[in-house]
């Protein structure tokens, strides 16, 4: 059970944005990328996804090329969770995660029994089975992330990509799908997930991907990677962290502005500084 990039370059049409990046997702592992806006992120993620095709290098699914693999068969190994999704259809949030098994059954077949089970089950393990009637569309921010955390599952994959779960969600909100995240990969889950916030990644990544301009990458397990040397250098700014009380917290702050700054516990719970 891996999910590799090789020595992938990643772009447009002939126009290289992100050369020769390499990882590597196994079980219970969640990688995180991270920088500034227009480093690449998404062209990388795109690439990762299937959405694009590598201009060098290849991505491997289980031991076979990604483009290889037939669209229904990689939809069983892999999720996708985009940023926000609306809908124009009154669909419930049964519905919505029930096209999670849309993978499982062909055109104009029927969800069964079994199917509706699980996605009630998915629904009851994520909290959210006074939700199940609810037009999606009627949800708060935070709900329709965790329901599109839910489709997902559905899919019964072995490897969930998240892009930037927590963007636009309130403090609350973003505790909690964090909180999901690190639960989801300590049973199982192999989760690739892109973020803006350095102390995300302290709370719920094994390991990181640091995307900075000019071509800087940094990729390997967090005490390697999230560094004052590395962010400093990815984000353009002087950045200082802190580890508090000898308790396995850490604080990132631009280092003239640490009014600002947010401490990240590695226990899943977060305190102002």
């Amino acid at each position: 059970m891996e999910f590799s990039a090789l020595n992938i370059t990643c772009g447009y049409g002939k126009k290289a944005v992100i050369k020769d990046f390499s990882l590597k997702l196994g079980a219970s592992e969640v990688i995180c990328l991270l920088g500034p806006n227009g480093v690449g992120k998404t062209t990388v993620f795109k690439t990762l996804m299937g959405f694009l095709r590598p201009l060098k290098g290849t991505v491997i699914l289980n031991g076979y090329e990604l483009r290889e693999i037939k669209p229904v068969k990689r939809a069983r190994l892999l999720a996708y969770v985009p940023q926000r999704e609306s809908s124009v259809f009154s669909f419930t949030v049964q519905d919505v995660v029930l096209m999670g098994r849309s993978a499982y059954f062909g055109f104009f077949q029927r969800p069964s029994k079994a199917d509706r089970d699980l996605a009630l089950s998915v629904l009851e393990r994520l909290g959210l089975s006074g939700l199940k009637d609810r037009s999606f569309s009627s949800l708060s921010g935070g709900e329709r992330q965790l329901v599109l955390i839910a489709r997902a599952l559905c899919q019964e994959p072995e490897f969930l990509l998240l892009d930037e779960p927590t963007s636009s969600l309130d403090f609350h909100n973003q505790l909690r799908v964090l909180s999901l995240i690190k639960e989801l990969a300590g049973n199982g889950l192999g989760i690739l997930m892109t973020t803006h916030m350095p102390d995300h990644v302290f709370m719920c990544g094994t390991s990181a991907a640091i995307l900075g301009k000019d071509g800087f990458c940094a990729i390997g397990p967090l005490s390697e990677v999230m560094t004052v040397e590395k962010l400093s250098r990815a984000y353009g700014i002087e950045i200082k962290i802190f580890t508090l009380n000898g308790n396995g917290s850490f604080k990132v702050c631009r280092a003239k502005m640490d009014s600002l700054a947010y401490v990240a516990k590695k226990d899943g719970l977060y305190d102002q500084s």
